[in-house]
């Protein structure tokens, strides 16, 4: 740290940490001060007045009292920060005991970076221009007025995230950064051709002290609200939170609001933020109704000081009124009449407002007159219904829509509330103008003058067609449900049960009253099943919405165990969130028996395979034996199944060493038998009679195989693709003979191959076969491979292919100069990374050995 850093940090930054102290500090001492920094928001805090005010300052001075009221002597040191980008920094990067204020919206992005108090209030802003920029209809009018306009911005905070989003619908506007949110409006007020963000509240406030602003209607941003930061680690948190819970919190947040926005502002906020009011079009209207209320208060008020006026002149100058009473009649209506047409002309504008709003809501909006008859209608009723304006007008919708299926009942239902001037809600199947039968949602509103007259209605339909489908299905599938042997249950996102059908009573052994007095009116599905780890699975749902199943035991009412497979459905909101659980057990008893026979059944085989395997590995050479003949050699031996259909078979006999590798037909039990038959004859064959030559061995063993195979149950195809060498360990002398394989000598970095007969060891339908016999002249560090087809038959790879073998000579080629127990090493790595995903399909073999 440099020297001056050095001198800045004790001089200014560390008096601020020591005046912050941590919760539990405060607790124990039952006295402290904590630092609330903040920089200047209009109406939330601000120090421009030459003392600090606003709904933030008021807020802190409400939790010191609530903290001094648990016996804790707090004391609030307010610094003003030098900007908002150095106030966030500072709490980002702050100690205990620090607080940020300055109207902050709670965004996920910051609260990774700090910690938030919960909301105090809900956070909307409002696009705002100046005066000379008009209201646009629609987005295609704002981007065409906007593009050439200059947005007022400062850094740093959602106004700029906000101005960021406009850009992104292809905005080509300016952007001109300022150093608070009050300069914006000061700007907007009192020049041309800008615009910009502003918090709603501070809006409505201007408006209501008659500094008009024009507010687009497009493009408001809602976030989650407005809180108090501090820095993540904070343990204030904890106090901070409970004086939000507390019971009188909201009272006086409601009441700080009303002293800085007034009561209809304050009202307003919270109607907008409440559940039933998030749809964009109600909250527009809602904020319309609270303009058009504020501008006709500042009529009457204007107009009242105009009576006041009017009053003072009659009663101070009546001779002059007598005298000029004509003039002054006529002026008064003049006056009169302009304000009136001022006033038409903003409700006009506001007219407009509403008329764009209906225009665009997804609900159908039909204005009535007084006899029920059309007077206007949106798009959406005339897309619900199939009828346009031109139809409608001057004739009740009922006399098109109402055809013989309506239900009589309803309808007399809704004459009888009409006639009582009530409000109704109904529900009724029609006939649109398509000839389709559809149920309408109808919300029907009579406006009621001041002399209890009835002068229109107005009416809102949605067509809740699917929605009553489904209720018929829900209700369908309910009483399926009853009927089913399965048991469902319905629970929700805890496991507790919502619903269960009789099949659960019926197959827990259980009366009805048994039941319910074993499981009480209240129990989850972590009591009904054998599971321990179902609070596990439940939470998954949260991440994944793939049905879970799982085989359980049940214990029923005598003892007696059942057995069930449940499979648990996930069900979500429209917000993606876990709602409800469904659960289906299906008795299993029968089928569980039967799979625990067939797994005896299953044992008692593998048993027997397992000890066919001892008896084959007992037939197969050691490998040793190749010491004796060979500088090197390996043997990859991977059967399919347990057993295998190939075999190798070595020995030595005199100066030569028989090499032996045999692929018989089929694989598993079947191959294992014909190789264990092959291996006994060629004992007896080479061993027995001493033959060294490769051909007349083989002669004999295609003799020996097809009259063990002649009989009538064999396939004409059973037999085995052999490769038989015999060694000179003398003079390298390599006599070869196979059938359906090849041998592959390695010399000089080149591959050469020498194939075999093209027929096989058996009944292959081929007559008077006579295996050849090759004389290869081997040389000190040749290389013999040879190998059955199961490598270069093996499927996998990305494309799901066969190895080929192509690929596995080149395989061999590359990696030749390795010592050959290193070659199987790797013949064996890559033989499992290409088989990734994929069965093993055939008994692999290769074999391979170096000349000394």
């Amino acid at each position: 740290m440099s020297l001056k850093r050095f001198i800045l940090f004790f001089v200014f930054i560390l008096p601020l940490y020591v005046m912050a102290e941590s919760w539990s500090d405060v607790q124990l001492k039952k006295t402290g001060t904590i630092t609330v920094f903040y920089y200047n928001s209009d109406n939330f805090i601000s120090d421009a007045s030459g003392e600090i005010k606003g709904i933030e300052y008021d807020l802190f001075m409400e939790f010191q009292k609530y903290i001094r009221s648990k016996g804790i002597d707090l004391t609030i040191a307010f610094k003003k920060s030098d900007s908002f980008f150095g106030l966030y920094e500072e709490i980002k990067h702050g100690a205990n005991g620090e607080f940020g204020a300055c109207s902050f919206s709670i965004t996920d992005q910051r609260k990774q970076e700090v910690a938030f108090s919960p909301k105090y209030m809900p956070d909307i802003e409002v696009l705002i221009n100046s005066s000379n920029v008009p209201i646009a209809k629609n987005q295609a009018e704002f981007n065409a007025i906007f593009s050439q306009l200059t947005a007022l911005n400062v850094p740093n905070t959602t106004y700029e995230e906000d101005l960021k989003k406009l850009r992104d619908i292809n905005l080509n506007f300016t952007i001109e950064n300022v150093t608070q949110s009050s300069i914006i409006k000061d700007r907007i007020l009192s020049e041309p051709d800008l615009f910009g963000y502003i918090e709603l509240p501070t809006y409505l406030k201007l408006f209501k002290e008659g500094k008009r602003v024009k507010r687009q209607n497009l493009f408001k941003v809602e976030r989650s609200g407005y809180g108090i930061i501090l820095p993540l680690n904070s343990d204030w948190v904890e106090p901070i939170n409970d004086f939000f819970s507390s019971t009188d919190f909201k009272l006086t947040m409601n009441k700080i609001i009303k002293e800085h926005f007034g009561n209809d502002v304050n009202e307003l906020l919270w109607k907008i933020d409440a559940p039933d009011n998030q749809d964009n079009n109600h909250q527009e209207i809602s904020l319309l109704t609270l303009e058009r209320e504020l501008q006709e208060k500042e009529i009457n008020q204007q107009q009242f000081k105009l009576q006041l006026l009017i009053i003072g002149v009659i009663v101070v100058f009546i001779i002059a009124f007598l005298l000029f009473y004509a003039y002054r009649i006529k002026k008064t209506i003049n006056d009169s009449l302009v304000k009136q047409n001022e006033k038409i002309a903003q409700q006009k504008d506001e007219l407009e407002r509403l008329s764009l709003v209906a225009s665009n809501t997804s609900n159908g909006v039909v204005i009535l007159d007084a006899y029920n008859k059309t007077e206007w209608i949106n798009k959406s009723y005339a897309s619900i219904t199939g009828y346009q304006l031109d139809e409608l007008i001057g004739i009740s919708p009922a006399d098109l829509l109402v055809f013989d299926e309506s239900d009589k009942q309803t309808i007399e239902k809704i004459k009888r509330s009409s006639t009582n001037k009530k409000p109704w809600r109904e529900r009724i199947l029609v006939l649109n103008k398509r000839k389709e039968k559809i149920w309408l949602e109808i919300n029907n509103t009579p406006v009621i003058d001041d002399d209890g007259i009835v002068t229109k209605y107005i009416e809102i339909i949605d067509d809740v067609t699917q929605k009553v489908k489904n209720e018929t299905a829900l209700t369908r599938l309910s009483i399926v449900a009853e009927k089913m042997n399965e048991a469902v249950l319905i629970a929700d996102a805890k496991g507790k049960i919502e619903y269960y059908n009789d099949s659960l009573v019926r197959n827990s052994g259980y009366s009805k009253e048994e039941f319910v007095k074993t499981f009480g009116d209240t129990f989850y599905l972590q009591q009904i099943t054998s599971r321990n780890d179902l609070d596990e699975v439940i939470e998954g749902f949260n991440t994944s919405s793939d049905p879970f199943f799982y085989d359980s035991p049940h214990t029923k009412k005598d003892g007696s165990v059942m057995w069930t497979t449940s499979s648990l459905s996930p069900v979500y909101d429209d917000h993606k969130r876990l709602t409800k659980i469904i659960v289906v057990y299906t008795d299993i008893n029968e089928r569980k028996l039967f799979v625990n026979q067939l797994s005896e059944k299953n044992k008692e085989i593998l048993d027997s395979i397992n000890y066919a395997k001892m008896i084959q590995d007992a037939l197969l050479p050691s490998s040793n034996v190749l010491k004796n003949g060979f500088e090197d050699y390996f043997i990859l031996f991977k059967p399919k199944d347990i057993v295998s259909g190939d075999f190798y078979w070595f020995d030595q006999i005199r100066d030569y060493m028989i090499v032996l590798l045999a692929d018989c037909t089929g694989h598993g039990v079947p191959g294992a038998f014909m190789s264990m038959m092959g291996s006994n004859f060629l004992s007896h064959i080479v061993l027995d009679n001493a033959i060294t030559s490769t051909s007349a061995a083989l002669n004999v063993l295609d003799s020996k195989v097809k009259k063990a195979l002649s009989n009538d149950k064999h396939s004409s195809n059973d037999g085995m693709d052999i490769v038989m060498m015999a060694f000179n360990l003398k003079n390298k002398v390599l006599d070869f003979s196979g059938g359906m394989n090849s041998i592959f000598v390695f010399r000089n970095g080149e591959l050469t191959r020498y194939k075999g007969d093209r027929f096989s060891i058996g009944d292959d339908g081929k007559e008077n076969k006579q295996f050849n016999e090759h004389q290869i002249q081997l040389q000190k560090g040749d290389i013999v491979y040879t190998f059955t087809d199961g490598y270069q038959d093996q499927f996998g790879g990305e494309k799901g292919k066969k190895f080929m073998q192509k690929r596995l000579l080149n395989l061999l080629i590359q990696h030749a100069s390795e010592p050959l127990e290193k070659q199987k090493e790797i013949l064996d790595d890559h033989l499992k990374k290409w088989m990734k995903g994929y069965d093993q399909v055939d008994d692999i073999s290769v074999l391979g050995f170096k000349v000394g």
